[in-house]
């Protein structure tokens, strides 16, 4: 909190996919530039000059916290929906993978993380409880949902990126077409972040339908995600891009704009 103040100044089988619009990512060094929607392409460059603007901004003492705590959280792998499969792309091939519902992160000091659960109605992977801080000891694993994992890696001290063991992860921004919300990702320089893809639930016969599969919620994994199973919803799609920039910049820039959605959302 202080460095915030510094810097202030089972279910059916046909459950379906919470809104999750497509990809407008702020790319790496090295990867090319996505091909952008007239709307979610204008989305996007105005949100991440909100954050340029912000930041541009800052005194030299909110210049020197940016990122300043990076290295000490570390990301080790996606949270995953079973019910849900899709697929990554390596190489020339399609690889088996899950639709990402959350991140699980380690501690390197104690630290103060946000908890946010989804509302019982949600809409989309941002309409949320408000957020709260929980405290999470040096050496703990913490899983946190899309919303929670933008609050946190958004932080100033964070500025965008986990680095800890090494292992780097960047925040990036999704806008669809249809939805003017920010829907916060991770990046890595390279290969995938959903190499490691823990499921949050184990697929089960069906008790109405013997060729039929459902989730059932891993109990750690209840409190934060059993509701994603509990309501049909809609699927919308969407697509977007972004231009490639200084490394580094970009994800401090979508940091700063998400910080400052957050505090908008949170007012």
């Amino acid at each position: 909190m202080a460095m915030m103040q510094k810097m202030a100044g089972a279910v059916p089988a046909e459950v379906a996919q919470a809104p999750v619009p497509a990809q407008v990512a702020a790319p790496v060094e090295g990867q090319a530039p996505k091909v952008a929607n007239s709307k979610s392409g204008a989305l996007y460059n105005k949100f991440k000059a909100e954050g340029a603007s912000l930041r541009s901004q800052y005194s030299e003492d909110q210049k020197s916290v940016e990122g300043s705590k990076s290295d000490k959280i570390v990301f080790v792998g996606c949270l995953g929906d079973p019910a849900h499969p899709t697929t990554r792309r390596v190489g020339k091939e399609d690889v088996p993978t899950l639709r990402v519902v959350g991140y699980r992160f380690k501690a390197l000091e104690d630290i103060a993380v946000p908890k946010a659960n989804l509302k019982p109605s949600y809409t989309s992977w941002m309409d949320t409880e408000p957020a709260v801080e929980v405290p999470v000891k040096a050496g703990e694993t913490f899983d946190l949902n899309v919303f929670e994992t933008g609050v946190l890696i958004s932080r100033p001290e964070f500025a965008g990126k986990f680095t800890g063991e090494g292992n780097t992860v960047y925040i990036g921004v999704k806008f669809s077409a249809s939805r003017e919300e920010p829907l916060p990702t991770l990046n890595k320089d390279e290969g995938s972040v959903k190499e490691v893809m823990l499921p949050v639930a184990d697929m089960i016969p069906s008790e109405t339908d013997p060729n039929a599969s459902v989730p059932k919620i891993k109990a750690e994994f209840a409190e934060k995600f059993a509701i994603i199973y509990a309501r049909v919803r809609a699927d919308r799609k969407g697509t977007g891009s972004s231009s490639a920039v200084s490394k580094g910049e970009t994800q401090a820039n979508l940091a700063a704009a998400f910080a400052a959605y957050v505090s908008r959302k949170n007012a």
